[in-house]
């Protein structure tokens, strides 16, 4: 008799580097006579036999397709009695467990773009099996009625074929990603000579800089380390949530959303709730911080949807990529580069990163978009800040990195229409 624990975290029998997973998503027990039951431990994303969602334990027969999340679990290798086997299962946990945070994070963020083509690899050999075989049986059903078993045999493959085989081809069909013919038109942000000049130095202060880091190479790695020490920060200062009902419709969302990205650099996403005085959503190297203050704003899952999907617009695009180079060049440099780069802040007006905000509120829409959650919600949202925002005079307007709500739900309001014919209210 033994238990095998399948999740993401380094404790299970089994880890999967895969979001849709729970970090403790299920177990399976073996028993001496045969007998084999799974059972879902209250994971996020559900457990699955034949593609059915199970809520109580399940018996598996040999035939049975289990998955957790989107990831198969090979449930049947666990059933060969190996000592060379297992030890190389051992032998693997082990080594894992010796990967650091970052360098974990890397190697899913270097493998999240071709996670659903190899699923759905699996799954088409599969379904070319379970189509085989039914074809088989169609074929010779009359002889098989003389075959003991045979029309048993029949009817569990014809229910494999409803339950799992047709969900695929409804999976393939509705996961719709994001669209990469859009424009971004920001000319919604020039109200007054104002802002055009603050949009044409921040894309002045962009290039130069393109320029003068043009040599400085910076990884992804770079960037999740960035969000590892964000978020030791945080804990430090705040209570820091990462599980739990508020958590789980956040990484719900998460989820939805990062699977609609088209052309995803391979960050493996993680969302977190804060309690503490911050009113902001903040992301740094495919971390995500939604502070309790802000997360009190939202009235519905559609504007929860649009910030999130801003959030990822800015690890997506790249925004935080200039600072990381800059960073890198100031460590090279010692003191002498904090002091240069603490001045070079210190000069910077933040308004030239308004047109980084517009970039990633459009980006984001497009996320949205595919989803069953309503882009319009975004412009309810910052229409309502709006009514509370009062008008900034011209060193405010200098000194904030973000530009008017009434600016950004104009800017969406525009793609919208523009892009897909969606005018909103």
């Amino acid at each position: 008799m033994k238990v095998i624990r399948v999740g993401r975290g380094k404790n299970n029998d089994e880890v999967l580097n895969d979001s849709t997973v729970s970090r403790n998503h299920l177990e399976i027990f073996f028993g001496d006579d045969g007998l084999v039951v799974v059972t879902d431990l209250n994971s996020a994303n559900g457990t699955t036999v034949n593609g059915k969602k199970i809520t109580t334990p399940t018996k598996l027969d040999s035939l049975d397709i289990l998955k957790a999340g989107n990831s198969l679990i090979k449930w049947k290798n666990y059933l060969k009695d190996s000592n060379d086997y297992n030890q190389e299962i051992n032998t693997e946990i082990k080594e894992e467990e010796q990967i650091n945070e970052i360098e974990e994070n890397d190697f899913n963020s270097k493998n999240q773009s071709n996670n659903i083509i190899k699923d759905y690899k699996k799954e088409l050999i599969t379904l070319s099996v379970i189509s085989f075989l039914l074809i088989i049986v169609f074929l010779f059903k009359d002889k098989f009625q003389k075959v003991e078993g045979a029309i048993t045999m029949f009817e569990k493959v014809e229910t494999l074929y409803t339950n799992y085989v047709e969900p695929i081809f409804d999976k393939v069909s509705l996961q719709k990603k994001q669209r990469t013919d859009v424009t971004y038109d920001f000319t919604c942000m020039n109200n007054n000579p104002e802002n055009e000049i603050i949009t044409g130095l921040g894309d002045f202060k962009r290039t130069t800089d393109e320029i003068f880091l043009s040599d400085v190479q910076v990884s992804i790695n770079d960037e999740i380390k960035m969000g590892n020490n964000l978020l030791k920060s945080y804990k430090s200062q705040y209570t820091v949530i990462t599980s739990g009902e508020i958590v789980n419709y956040l990484r719900n969302i998460l989820d939805d959303l990062t699977s609609r990205i088209a052309r995803p650099r391979g960050f493996n996403y993680q969302i977190y709730y804060i309690k503490g005085d911050e009113d902001n959503v903040i992301t740094s190297g495919g971390k995500i911080f939604v502070f309790e203050k802000f997360y009190n704003r939202f009235d519905n899952s559609s504007e929860v949807a649009a910030v999130i999907a801003h959030e990822i617009a800015h690890n997506e695009i790249g925004h935080l990529t200039s600072y990381v180079k800059k960073q890198k060049v100031a460590n090279d440099f010692g003191v002498f580069g904090e002091i240069f780069l603490e001045l070079e802040n210190a000069f910077t007006p933040p308004s030239f990163n308004q047109k980084q905000e517009v970039q990633a509120d459009l980006f984001g829409i497009d996320l949205v978009h595919p989803t069953s959650y309503n882009p319009c919600s975004s412009i309810d949202f910052w229409k309502r800040l709006a009514e509370s925002e009062r008008q900034r005079d011209s060193y405010e307007n200098f000194m904030t990195t973000h530009p008017t709500s009434i600016s950004r739900l104009k800017c969406i309001r525009n793609h919208l229409k523009s892009n897909y014919n969606i005018n909103c209210n």
